[in-house]
């Protein structure tokens, strides 16, 4: 008798030691939440009363601006997004579970709310992670990275030296604030902070501020919560000064030294002609680079009749070419006229001091609206524009 009792214990003993073993596993776990036939997870939402709505909290995270696109006006960038929601059907004692608090399962065993950006521009190419965390309590928490073309209006007047602010924001697609409500998970501080510390210093953008909003849509009187990120960018104009606004003004510097060549020769002609010619290039250069907008920078604002003609002949590179080949063409034809010209010139004493006057007057002219010209510039430049 008691060696029987003593091989029921001990039976009993290693059926306890095997029940503790398996249960320290993930599959018991998932057996137990009945996550093996998952289906009845994926019809509806998940909640035990329909009336309650179900609340997601979205943090997302600037991790780079891969690239402000002027034509297009697009903002191509990658952040991190995390999703966080209660599954009201998924819950266990850990105790039960060796201290288990908390688990992955892939994607497709629940229900996932319907994200939607309202701002996307193109086919999403986000790189795919298919793992949810679960925890104890039945909070499901999805993490991704998301690669995102979104459309963002540019206000370019200060270009080089401007400000953007576009706009990244997230709701659900169906479901309505009666039976879903998308809510920050962080204010703008915390995640311009962690945007600010991970961002990837690089390309001619940098991080400011990001700002978070939690609003609602009203669309045929029906409302949908949304949660609104404004990502505020500065450029960082080290290459439009080097490449556009030095050349500018040393062209700037050629053209009024060049008031002070001798009228009687020709040879101011040829010298006006030549930094006119450079001032075309610029224009070419500067028209490439900028977005279509409605407002023009500033920059070129003071040409703004040649830049409207200049973009109408610069559709593509080919008609660029033809353009320059012409210009080149009619200064060769000048100076050969000046050259001719030269050699019948007569006496014109009378008009020689009309024309000295004349000029005199053109170059204080033209140096005061130099003056006024570069003194709005740096006003615009230093007063930020919003």
């Amino acid at each position: 008798m008691a060696k029987s009792v003593l091989i029921i214990l001990i039976i009993s003993a290693h059926l306890g030691v095997l029940f503790s073993e398996e249960s320290c596993g993930y599959f018991p776990l998932m057996e137990h939440l009945n996550l093996t036939d998952s289906v009845r997870f994926l019809q509806s939402r998940p909640v035990d009363d329909w009336r309650k709505p179900t609340e997601v909290f979205i943090d997302s995270t600037v991790a780079n601006i891969i690239e402000l696109e002027g034509k297009t006006q697009s903002l191509t960038s990658l952040l991190w997004l995390e999703m966080t929601w209660k599954n009201s059907f998924i819950s266990w004692d850990p105790k039960e579970f060796c201290g288990m608090e908390s688990m992955t399962i892939p994607l497709g065993l629940l229900w996932l709310p319907d994200l939607y950006i309202y701002e996307i521009m193109d086919d999403d190419v986000s790189p795919v992670i298919n793992i949810l965390q679960v925890k104890h309590d039945g909070s499901v928490k999805q993490s991704k990275p998301v690669r995102l073309v979104s459309a963002c209006k540019l206000d370019i007047f200060g270009f080089p030296f401007d400000t953007q602010k576009c706009t990244v924001t997230f709701g659900p697609y169906v479901h309505t604030v009666e039976q879903m409500t998308m809510l920050a998970a962080s204010n703008s501080s915390v995640v311009t902070q962690i945007s600010r510390d991970n961002f990837s210093k690089r390309g001619e953008w940098e991080l400011l501020h990001v700002d978070v909003q939690n609003l609602n849509l009203s669309f045929s009187g029906i409302l949908y919560s949304q949660v609104k990120y404004t990502i505020t960018l500065k450029r960082i104009p080290i290459v439009y000064v080097v490449n556009l606004i030095c050349p500018a003004g040393i062209l700037i510097i050629l053209d009024f030294a060049g008031m002070f060549i001798s009228v009687t020769g020709g040879e101011r002609l040829g010298f006006k002609i030549t930094v006119v010619l450079g001032f075309l290039v610029l224009l070419l250069i500067l028209n490439d680079q900028l977005p279509n907008t409605e407002v023009s920078p500033i920059l070129d604002s003071s040409v703004r009749s040649t830049s409207i003609r200049m973009k109408k002949a610069s559709k593509n590179h080919s008609k660029e070419a033809i353009l320059l080949k012409k210009v080149l063409l009619e200064i060769v034809m000048i100076r050969r006229h000046l050259a001719n010209t030269r050699l019948k010139e007569e006496s014109q004493n009378d008009w020689h001091m009309v024309a000295y006057v004349l000029d005199r007057f053109i170059c204080i002219f033209y140096f005061f609206s130099i003056v006024i010209s570069m003194g709005i510039l740096i006003t615009v430049w230093l007063i930020p524009h919003t």
